[in-house]
């Protein structure tokens, strides 16, 4: 999904506010372990390198990562003007002359439960047109965007990620799920209620938990979702 410019992630992600792309991405898995990355500029697919961060470096999260880092685990390095659409560039150009809103949403993500149980999410974004560079959203960090514990769930984030990132929206489903003992839909509703809509912001989130259980929820006007279960899938707006 990366590669694709329909989305906001990688190649055709939202523009900074200089005209440039600075994108993030973030991978944990139910055991605890976590990696991402934040201001990617030369990294093709920022999601391969989250997994990277997570499975050979003691870190977590690395910000503008060393390209070497990408090639020496044999991921593709572009130039910074890869990311970078004409539709983008136009879109950039209205909402700098006041003639279009700000794009404030866009993200990809995936949850996924394996035959042994173990829960896993996903989340990669652009960030919003025109913001800051530096700037760093909800999909980068764990427990604001992305998050899972097996046995209990694995859920993705996208809308205002602001709002996200004060909530701690993804742990705070979890927390709930596990101390409030709600089931995810219960959680994720409760939790929507309080930080999200509560502050006058919009966003959803994609969640699946331990029995594997698949809930989409969203406070804006649609989100777009697929579910593949082994036998069927299903396409939700």
């Amino acid at each position: 999904m990366e590669d694709n410019p329909l989305f906001n992630a990688g190649k055709g992600a939202a523009l900074t506010m200089s005209g440039g792309v600075e994108c993030d991405a973030s991978v944990m898995t139910g055991d605890g372990a976590a990696g991402a990355v934040t201001a990617c500029t030369r990294i093709k697919n920022p999601i391969r390198l989250a997994r990277v961060v997570k499975e050979h470096t003691p870190h977590v999260l690395l910000i503008n990562p060393d390209v070497d880092l990408a090639t020496s685990h044999g991921i593709d390095v572009v130039d910074p003007e890869y990311f970078v659409t004409p539709a983008r560039q136009e879109q950039l150009r209205r909402i700098l002359a006041e003639e279009e809103a700000p794009l404030r949403h866009g993200t990809v993500g995936a949850v996924a439960l394996d035959s042994h149980g173990h829960l896993a999410a996903a989340t990669s974004t652009g960030g919003i047109s025109k913001q800051f560079n530096g700037r760093v959203g909800d999909s980068p960090i764990i427990g604001a965007g992305t998050f899972a514990r097996d046995g209990a769930c694995a859920l993705s984030c996208t809308g205002d990620g602001e709002a996200f990132l004060e909530g701690c929206v993804a742990h705070d489903i979890y927390a709930r799920m596990a101390f409030g003992r709600l089931n995810l839909a219960e959680a994720i509703h409760a939790t929507f209620d309080e930080e999200i809509t509560r502050r006058g912001s919009t966003g959803g989130v994609i969640g699946i938990d331990a029995e594997g259980q698949v809930v989409l929820a969203h406070n804006s006007e649609m989100m777009f979702a697929a579910c593949k279960n082994g036998v069927r899938i299903e396409v939700w707006t």
